[in-house]
């Protein structure tokens, strides 16, 4: 089995953010912005778009068949990611957050995603619109003496937060129905007997 170890750089932002996944083949376009959204912790409530250098169509979420573009709903990523070794993501069209992933293709034999590390601690959230709001926020934090209005931004700074690599792991891990255990910093997979049934556990009793 074979995988994607991809390295998601968010675009134009300082200091550098960024999040290594590797995911195996076979998900769709749809199911890796989910993974995006939990990776960077956006609210998944705007549109989003994929899209490769010197392929014209686009990759969308389609409500309906549209020749001009991909339908991220169904279409695997596997031969896009055999195909390029980068590939851009955009989230929101009005404030465009953009996403550069670079691509490598490895062995893999895990069937879910694991989230393998990441530069730039915080997360950006969608209400603080954009990535100059979001560069503010992340300076606020370090040089909180250098601005007078940083009472206007209380809320804001108190929903940036960490990103937290233990949680993404187990919810990727729930994402894609894997049954697990944390040990200790550790999310560890549970094997399940497959002859295991709980009717006759019970039925036991």
């Amino acid at each position: 089995m074979n995988g994607f170890d991809i390295l998601f750089r968010l675009d134009d932002v300082s200091p550098v953010t960024n999040r290594r996944i590797i995911v195996p083949e076979g998900i769709t376009f749809k199911r890796l912005h989910e993974i995006i959204q939990l990776a960077f912790g956006f609210d998944n409530q705007e549109k989003y778009k994929f899209s490769f250098d010197d392929f014209s169509l686009e990759i969308i979420e389609l409500n309906s068949i549209n020749p001009d573009n991909i339908n991220a709903t169904t279409e695997p990523i596997d031969k896009y990611f055999q195909a390029f070794d980068k590939a851009k993501y955009m989230y929101d069209f009005k404030n465009k957050w953009t996403v550069t992933l670079e691509i490598s293709q490895v062995e893999y034999e895990k069937d879910y995603p694991q989230f393998i590390e990441y530069h730039g601690r915080y997360n950006p959230f969608d209400e603080c619109l954009n990535k100059d709001n979001f560069m503010m926020l992340l300076d606020m934090k370090k040089n909180p003496d250098k601005y007078d209005n940083l009472n206007d931004y209380v809320d804001w700074l108190e929903k940036l937060k960490f990103v937290n690599k233990l949680n993404v792991n187990e919810s990727l891990m729930q994402m894609f129905n894997v049954p697990f255990k944390k040990v200790g910093h550790r999310i560890v997979e549970v094997e399940v007997d497959p002859n295991y049934s709980l009717d006759d556990f019970l039925a036991k009793k």
